[in-house]
């Protein structure tokens, strides 16, 4: 079977048009998948449950090693028999519990955090996550030295879940606050980096590119909102003209993409100021964006063992963040630049022709490292997917091939899904873009 689209589309749209199919979405977020007891062994938990509850009860207000044990066994039982809600305050009940016993900063409670967040998500309990999230990260920097691993993971978890957190807009519509806490916790994270560190240049570079995409998501996310979002300051003066361009790029405005107020407007003036005001926030964003993945081709290029694949692929990274910055003029830039390191030799051919003989998904395995690991379940994709890739980057002429199973309408929309939300970086030959095809197996999308 052959299902065709001879255009890009939205992933909404796509779902629709996919060979007519049918699509019904469903939350993505994670549950349990253990079954949940039978009546003999609800009963028999239930009894536990109670015999918790009671040497809770005798303990008479007090917290030990024992209580803490106690509200653990709790959360087990109540997670068995499915009463997630009252689970999550035994959670709470432990975390008090190990304060007392163990002091304000302990790694058991890190553990707790750790479990009690993955139910919560379940719950889904956004702001005790964003809570339980600061207080991981507070007792880690307690805890342990600066350059330890285990700083730096709850430290880039931290990071994490605000940018996931903003950008699914779980904590509600609001500043970006949250990419800026992320970016600062990047960049100190890259200042901190000891200089002995024998891999202190790339994982400066890896702080930096993850504090790059922090400011791309923002900027994405507020290029989005509607111009009524923002506050705006008009000028005495006023302003003249009818529509305002929207930009995308640091270095001014696209004249293809503008927007311009309704005819009940009631004042055009505000919303030619608040179309300042977005494209003003949208560009600051790019400008860090640009500026932190600069900053990390600067650290690649200082280390004196650096290889031309890493430089390369740090070009390239800035390249990409332009392209997704729907700035093509500086993506083609940086794009020449890769294919001149890779020219140098002939010994960089292979590569050259490995990272830009055809296209590829922008900075795959770079974004990634900004997204939280949650529980998330996605299914394997079936079939195979051919598509062209124009100079942009962008992707038409859509081909799904495969079994019936490939055409499942589950499959078609988690591969719609899959093509909305991804961009490529062009074909590169003599270091400009070409259109070209490229075929995957659905599952490597």
């Amino acid at each position: 079977m052959v299902c065709n689209i001879s255009a890009r589309k939205t992933a909404l749209q796509l779902l629709v048009l996919f060979c007519g199919a049918p699509i019904v979405m469903a939350q993505n977020l994670a549950s349990s998948d253990s079954p949940l007891p039978d009546e003999a062994q609800h009963s028999q938990l239930r009894q536990q449950i109670q015999s918790y509850e009671q040497a809770i009860a005798g303990a008479d207000g007090t917290y030990s090693e024992v209580s803490a044990e106690l509200y653990q066994s709790l959360a087990n039982a109540y997670l068995a028999i499915g009463d997630n809600a009252k689970a999550a305050q035994a959670y709470k009940d432990r975390l008090q519990a190990l304060r007392i016993q163990l002091g304000l900063f302990s790694e058991a409670q890190l553990g707790t955090l750790a479990s009690y967040n993955q139910l919560l998500y379940q719950l889904g309990d956004w702001d005790q996550i964003d809570s339980n999230f600061h207080l991981s990260y507070h007792i880690a920097s307690k805890l342990y030295d600066k350059a330890d691993s285990r700083y730096i993971g709850w430290a880039t978890q931290l990071a994490s879940w605000k940018i996931k957190a903003f950008e699914s807009g779980v904590l509600g519509p609001g500043n970006d606050d949250s990419i800026q806490a992320a970016a600062r916790i990047y960049q100190e994270l890259a200042e901190q980096l000891p200089e002995n560190d024998k891999d202190y240049y790339d994982k400066r570079a890896d702080y930096l590119t993850a504090k790059g995409l922090a400011h791309f998501q923002a900027a994405k996310y507020f290029a989005d909102l509607p111009a009524e979002y923002f506050q705006a300051i008009v000028s005495s003066s006023g302003g003249q003209q009818q529509c305002y361009s929207l930009v995308m790029s640091v270095d001014g405005a696209q004249p293809a993409r503008s927007v311009c107020p309704e005819t009940d407007v009631a004042n055009s003036d505000i919303f030619l100021a608040q179309q300042r005001t977005k494209s003003e926030t949208v560009r600051r964003h790019l400008s860090e964006m640009r500026t932190s993945f600069s900053d990390a081709i600067e650290s690649i290029e200082n280390n004196p063992s650096t290889s031309v694949e890493k430089l390369a692929l740090a070009t390239l990274n800035l390249g990409d963040a332009s392209l997704l910055a729907q700035d093509y003029g500086r993506a083609n830039s940086q794009y020449a630049n890769a294919w001149e390191i890779l020219s140098a030799n002939g010994e960089s051919a292979a590569l050259r022709n490995a990272l830009l003989g055809q296209p590829t998904q922008v900075m795959r395995g770079v974004l990634d490292q900004t997204l939280i690991d949650q529980p998330l379940q996605e299914n394997v994709l079936f079939g195979t997917v051919s598509f062209d890739v124009d100079r942009r980057g962008e992707i038409e002429n859509i081909d799904i091939q495969g079994s019936d199973q490939a055409f499942d309408p589950d499959n078609i929309a988690a591969i719609a899904i899959k093509l909305d939300q991804t961009t490529f970086r062009p074909k590169i030959e003599d270091g400009n873009p070409v259109r070209s095809r490229i075929t995957l197996r659905a599952e490597d999308l």
